[in-house]
């Protein structure tokens, strides 16, 4: 499937059970996994390493401004959508959704205050969870910044498909956190329920 141009490929994760010969969930739990060779690709460090956060990118960002690099922004706001979007290609209309730290944290907002709720119907019987690993780490961004999304030019904002009045709410329930968007700040405000690990 494809969400905002880019081709989205769904993985299912097994492995071996030579008892019975065949390839099987791991503790008969399907695991999946989204492969997006634009937002998903770029995982190694300066240096050679495996680094999935691309932390190397928000340490490059201003001292103190408590932002994450536009791409790892981006990169969370389309890993959020793209998980939508496959658990509804593939049928799985989950009860229950939890979405863990600020890289899925947008799922709520998502559901409750998208630009186009249509996008988002399958779900509508759906509640969610957001849980907190560290609640330094918001995954703050400037919502103005431009990122470049196919062959045009989007802020963050326009890209995260959430309509306008999610970001700043008479009730402080928006994502706009000390003048930037925070998706963890979202994910708490717009969830059914919070939790902690």
């Amino acid at each position: 499937f494809y969400i905002d141009g880019y081709k989205v490929e769904v993985w299912s994760l097994l492995v071996y059970n030579p008892a019975i010969g065949e390839y099987e969930p791991i503790d008969g739990v399907p695991t999946y996994l989204l492969k997006c060779d634009r937002f998903f690709s770029n995982i190694r460090n300066p240096n050679g390493e495996f680094d999935i956060y691309r932390s190397w990118l928000d340490d490059a960002m201003q001292k103190g401004s408590n932002l994450v690099h536009p791409e790892n922004a981006a990169t969370g706001i389309f890993f959020s959508k793209a998980t939508l979007k496959a658990s509804e290609k593939m049928n799985l209309k989950p009860d229950i959704i939890v979405s863990a730290d600020w890289q899925l944290a947008l799922i709520p907002p998502l559901l409750k205050e998208a630009e186009d709720p249509s996008k988002y119907r399958y779900f509508e019987k759906t509640k969610t969870i957001q849980m907190i690993h560290n609640i330094a780490y918001k995954g703050m961004f400037d919502p103005h910044t431009k990122i470049k999304i196919g062959p045009t030019e989007k802020t963050l904002w326009k890209f995260s498909g959430l309509k306008d009045s999610a970001y700043l709410q008479p009730d402080n329930n928006g994502l706009e956190f000390h003048s930037a968007a925070s998706p963890l700040k979202g994910g708490l405000c717009k969830s059914d329920a919070n939790g902690t690990v």
